[in-house]
């Protein structure tokens, strides 16, 4: 067979298109690939799709997947075609866009490396210059991003990440039903629900769409939910109702350490489950627990609320909730004293949870990945009004939660809820199955799709229809 042939065969090139020559150079470890087309041949205008012939060429290269170990690269003299409508216009090649100098399967598989490892890993790997891999990282990150529809958004949750000292925040907004992350912004207040108002009509969403928000008990997240998502129902998140609760434990067990020396170095003894305890830790709790201690009678108090979430139905939690706050007065402990003092002004947010059983447990585990990504000093990658910051450095994980889709694991319904905290999985997952660096869930397991996350990496609709279907495993298309 001809070679010629063979790589026209191989490329997936179709007429006018061929191969014209290959010319290999094994000292630079290099393929170079000639492209023509036939003489005569008529292009479809790039405005209007009709058939105008060649007015002049411009010959471009571009970077192809390699050729054994040695890179390849098509040359090809591109044609301008004479629209008697539109004039003089450039032809679209099958095998690559406007704009770019890689192939259409060269950038399947950049998109496929930076789902699991940083933008610099990937440029050394494929030998090109890190700014390269941003502009087609943004490129098709800013793609598919156009394509999300919020249309029949209702249920979302917010949660915030802090970053540097101080007061820095990141904030993010994922949408429960499809388990997906649907909008990042600097800042923690009202206005960060505005923006997020902005970007979710800018997709086809409205305000009054959103029926259920779940957060924590930030003032400013609540104020801007009122502000801007005037028929949503606030459901505080119960996890950060169990935070609070440690926070008043440790409280109380720092402030009893200086005239009780055998509580210091005890912290997660009590801030841990009884389950996850040690046969040491187990034995010393024991020992503490026959000392008369406030820290003691807080840690009781810790392990009644956590039946708060089982009780059958809002009635009966709503007695319990009563119960407890009571409990929690007539103990005289004072962080105790302000945390019922908390859950009581915050009674319908909590009680709330009997009604939409939502929660922050799937955005909590993606902040893990957040923080992994942007490191200590993130730079303004967020989005803000739908609006993309300048580039980061090493933004491509953050870029890419942006766009994440359902897989089919757990969601954010009380059946899905695992009490403990979410963790960050490694590795990639065959045809089939999600896995990659994106993947969270509730508990540890060797399978690679422990949460039903997958990331979607974007697929430009030139990319659906380049001979790719290896490269684009691991990706899911926005239709």
């Amino acid at each position: 067979m001809d070679t010629n042939l063979l790589f026209t065969a191989a490329l997936g090139l179709q007429p006018p298109w061929e191969v014209k020559s290959l010319e290999f150079n094994a000292g630079e470890r290099r393929l170079d690939i000639l492209v023509d087309f036939q003489r005569g041949a008529s292009f479809p205008c790039p405005e209007c799709g009709a058939a105008s012939r060649a007015h002049d060429t411009e010959e471009k290269t571009w970077r192809h997947l390699d050729f054994f170990q040695h890179a390849a690269y098509l040359t090809a003299r591109v044609p301008r075609c004479n629209c008697e409508t539109h004039g003089v216009k450039t032809v679209d090649v099958p095998w690559g866009r406007k704009g770019s100098g890689f192939t259409l399967m060269f950038e399947a598989l950049i998109m496929v490396l930076v789902r699991e490892m940083p933008v610099n890993a990937v440029a050394r790997l494929v030998g090109e210059h890190d700014t390269r891999i941003w502009r087609v990282l943004n490129h098709h990150v800013e793609e598919a991003r156009a394509k999300l529809d919020f249309a029949k958004v209702e249920t979302i949750c917010v949660d915030d990440k802090s970053y540097r000292r101080g007061h820095n925040y990141l904030s993010f907004f994922m949408d429960l039903d499809l388990r997906r992350v649907m909008f990042g912004t600097e800042g923690r207040n009202a206005a960060t629900l505005g923006a997020f108002v902005a970007d979710l009509k800018a997709h086809g969403g409205k305000a009054e769409q959103i029926r259920d928000v779940c957060c924590d008990m930030s003032p400013a997240f609540i104020a801007g939910i009122r502000e801007h998502l005037t028929k949503a129902e606030i459901t505080l998140d119960r996890f950060h109702l169990m935070k609070l609760m440690n926070d008043a434990l440790d409280a109380v067990r720092r402030s009893e350490s200086p005239s009780t020396p055998g509580l210091k170095k005890t912290r997660y003894h009590w801030l841990r489950n009884p389950g996850d305890l040690t046969k040491s830790q187990k034995a010393r709790l024991k020992e503490l627990k026959a000392m008369n201690l406030q820290t003691v009678e807080a840690y009781q108090m810790k392990l009644l609320l956590q039946d708060f979430f089982e009780q059958p139905n809002r009635r009966a939690g709503s007695m319990f909730l009563n119960d407890w706050c009571t409990m929690a007065h007539a103990s005289g402990i004072d962080p105790l004293m302000r945390l019922a003092t908390t859950f009581q002004s915050h009674r319908r947010g909590i009680l709330n949870w009997w009604r939409s059983q939502i929660s922050n447990g799937l955005i909590e585990g993606i902040n893990s990945l957040i923080q992994a990504a942007i490191g200590p000093r993130p730079n303004s990658w967020c989005r803000s009004s739908g609006q993309a910051g300048s580039i980061g450095w090493e933004r491509s994980f953050v870029e890419l939660l942006l766009v994440m889709v359902p897989g089919r694991g757990r969601c954010g319904k009380r059946e899905a809820v695992s009490s403990r905290r979410p963790q960050v999985w490694e590795g990639c997952g065959p045809e089939g199955r999600t896995g990659g660096p994106f993947a969270v869930g509730g508990r540890r397991r060797s399978t690679a799709n422990p949460s039903g996350f997958t990331c979607l990496g974007t697929v430009h609709g030139d990319l659906r229809r380049a001979s790719a279907p290896l490269a684009l495993t691991h990706f899911y298309t926005l239709a």
